[in-house]
């Protein structure tokens, strides 16, 4: 018994100490969190994203660009992309089974080059596939943010190409090859609910095809959910600009999700162009009242009048009666603008369908739409942690 008295207070002793030992870590612990709290708040840090639900929607990142604008797409694909990467390699292997890269070129890129500005560009883009992944600065991991690449020509004809009827003619022609079908039997409303049959997988790695392609070659592929549309003037201002663009795609909840005019630039900021979101953004295509009822239903036949006059008239040409939009004849031609004309136009859409999409209709910061005003990226990008990619003309780094 004596021995165990004098036992006793060491045993005590060191159970305190441990006792100690753990207080003071939870303590460190704690004040490590609030310090990085702090930080974060004074610092303006973006908040880390939750981890993105798998396997998550399908989205296709399309780029549209002419001859004039090659160079500037292989700077980006080069240069951009490997100064702020598309995703990191942690996220490879969730984003990339379910994203899709498309060169989208404006005439027949083998007439103009005989492939070799083709395959110089699908060599670019392929080192993000899958199949292409290579060691980025990041030591020895491997960043794979696609699946495939795929080439396709819209074959307009010069004359089709004029600016904006031929990036407008472009935007619906993709619309049209990626757009979910549409088996409602009905298929007007915007508002019905409509079962939309499943994609069929499929698809290679590395392919050319044409826009107008017919439905069977492209119920062979996966359609996507949602498209990003990525002309070659939109930059890369933050490493991970893929995945917020994934995590944006699986809240859901939105028609089109982009950026209104952000340079405070006045004529930007005039008539239908105030308020209307760029056509750098978000698309979603799986949804066919969108698509297929609303973009290609409503909006084509009104933007794209039969001859390249460029005439909205007395609507004769298929378009609307110069009524109809008298402050808004010079902007028609362009889609996105098209686009948010006519979705506020009750006239077309009808009042109970108007008030029952509007809230599909959402600007982000996640793009940031600057047109033809002068931006550093880089400077706007620090003072602005939610932003990921900026469009404009005159955007330099």
């Amino acid at each position: 018994m004596r021995s165990l008295r004098r036992a006793t207070p060491p045993l005590l002793l060191r159970a305190l100490r441990v006792l100690l030992a753990l207080l003071l870590a939870l303590a460190a612990a704690q004040s490590a969190l609030l310090a990085a709290s702090w930080l974060t708040e004074r610092l303006q840090l973006p908040t880390p994203p939750p981890p993105l639900p798998l396997p998550g929607p399908r989205l296709a990142v399309a780029i549209p660009f002419t001859a004039h604008d090659a160079s500037r797409v292989l700077a980006n694909l080069r240069e951009g992309w490997d100064r702020h990467p598309p995703c990191a390699p942690s996220d490879s292997r969730r984003l990339a089974p379910t994203t899709e890269l498309i060169l989208y070129f404006d005439g027949r890129l083998l007439d103009v080059d005989r492939g070799e500005l083709s395959r110089e560009l699908l060599t670019a883009a392929a080192r993000w596939t899958l199949a292409g992944a290579y060691g980025h600065a990041t030591g020895d991991a491997r960043v794979a943010c696609f699946a495939s690449v795929r080439y396709l020509d819209a074959r307009l004809s010069p004359a089709e190409s004029t600016y904006p009827l031929g990036a407008t003619r472009m935007f619906f022609q993709l619309v049209d090859e990626l757009a979910a079908p549409d088996d409602d039997s009905d298929g007007q409303s915007l508002e019905h609910t409509s079962e939309q049959s499943p994609a069929v997988p499929g698809g290679r790695p590395m392919a050319f095809g044409s826009a107008s392609g017919t439905a069977a070659a492209r119920s062979r592929r996966a359609l996507p959910d949602y498209l990003y549309y990525m002309e070659p003037d939109n930059n890369a201002c933050r490493a991970g600009w893929l995945t917020q663009l994934h995590h944006e795609a699986a809240a859901g909840g939105f028609w089109l999700r982009g950026s209104p005019p952000r340079s405070g630039d006045a004529g930007a900021a005039q008539g239908p162009l105030a308020q209307h979101i760029n056509g750098n953004a978000l698309y979603a295509l799986g949804d066919p009242r969108f698509a297929r009822r609303f973009l290609l239903g409503h909006v084509r036949p009104r933007v794209l009048p039969p001859d390249l006059r460029g005439a909205y008239g007395s609507g004769t040409s298929g378009g609307p009666a110069a009524s109809s939009y008298p402050p808004a004849l010079p902007y028609l031609g362009a889609y996105d603008v098209a686009i948010d004309l006519i979705r506020r136009d009750t006239d077309i859409v009808g009042a109970r369908a108007f008030g029952a999409t509007a809230h599909l209709f959402q600007y982000t910061p996640t793009v940031q739409n600057w047109y033809r005003t002068p931006v550093n990226a880089t400077e706007l990008c620090s003072r602005e942690p939610e932003t990921f990619l900026v469009h404009g003309r005159e955007t330099y780094f």
